[in-house]
């Protein structure tokens, strides 16, 4: 790289440039353009070429730009890949949180360090890329809405598979205490929901309780969440080692003398092995299928039991 890569440099910039991210109100699932913005600028001011994703709103975007290989592209291209949005604020701010505040040496706003602290860094970095003889392409890669699901990834993904673009070395910027994390676990989240028949309590026999079954339901997730611990995978790089079950929700109701119609359960797995989420849901469609669906239907034929699912595989580099 050229001698003038002065750390002190930057590091001024990239703190006024992580000012400015800090600065764009991009909660997720709100608008992130005028921050897309800002990065595309100073890409392309340094030669970059660009495209953009969208939502189906077009008020959300994806930013995929690229600094071409001088040289004869024998490499495989680094993306440096950073999502936009932060989580909602909470309360115990002592300092506006969109205002980048610095005390002693700590900067603190939300997002400085998940992850608008390493969008900086990469934009701080790249007048050095452009000045370099790159035998590689360098893409900048910036996402919404990873807080929420990973809704903005897939959209780009989809959109590199069109561009052949699609071998790489992606270096993903979230805070790991400056160690390389190379494996990751899934994440699978569900909402499993429950359909019966509403009564009055009166006469519990003739109804059915979504909210009964779907308590039954959580205590097979729990009995399921057990199991996981005994498929342990030797030399697990986790922790903890094994996969998870977490159960986020139960909702269903309207009063205490109503047999409840309607009941929802949210629930999430994390696996370390992509096994470990097939045995689950195995498991819990045949218990569904084979042991609630014919109880409930007794009563009630349309008694139904439905779940929508997001999905992020395990992933080992």
């Amino acid at each position: 790289m050229s001698t003038e890569n002065n750390s002190e440099l930057l590091f001024d910039n990239s703190v006024r440039i992580l000012k400015d991210l800090i600065a764009f109100k991009t909660i997720s699932g709100q608008d992130n353009s005028s921050l897309i913005d800002y990065c595309d600028e100073i890409l392309k001011k340094l030669g970059a070429t660009s495209f953009r994703t969208y939502d189906n709103e077009k008020k959300r975007v994806n930013l995929f730009a690229t600094l071409k290989a001088k040289n004869s592209k024998t490499k495989k291209p680094i993306i440096l890949s950073g999502h936009t949005d932060v989580v909602p604020v909470s309360k115990g701010w002592s300092t506006d949180p969109f205002i980048a505040t610095v005390k002693g040496d700590k900067l603190y706003g939300r997002g400085a360090c998940d992850m608008k602290g390493f969008i900086a860094c990469a934009l701080a970095y790249a007048p050095i890329y452009s000045k370099s003889n790159l035998d590689r392409d360098i893409h900048f890669s910036f996402t919404f809405d990873e807080e929420t699901a990973c809704q903005g990834a897939p959209i780009l993904i989809e959109e590199l598979k069109k561009r052949d673009i699609k071998d790489g070395i992606c270096i993903i910027g979230e805070p790991t205490n400056m160690k390389i994390i190379d494996a990751h676990k899934g994440c699978y989240e569900y909402t499993t929901y429950f359909k019966g028949l509403a009564g009055h309590s009166s006469a519990p026999h003739k109804g059915v309780s979504a909210v009964e079954y779907a308590s039954r339901y959580v205590n097979k997730l729990i009995e399921l969440r057990e199991k996981l611990k005994e498929r342990t995978p030797k030399d697990s790089i986790f922790d903890p080692p094994h996969s998870t079950l977490s159960i986020g929700g139960i909702f269903g109701g309207i009063a205490h003398n109503v047999i409840a119609d309607k009941c929802h359960v949210n629930w999430e797995t994390r696996p370390v092995v992509k096994e470990d989420a097939v045995f689950l849901n195995q498991e819990l469609d045949k218990y569904a299928n084979e042991i609630l669906l014919p109880e409930m239907k007794k009563t009630f034929p349309n008694s139904s039991i439905e779940y929508d699912a997001v999905s992020v595989p395990y992933v080992e580099v």
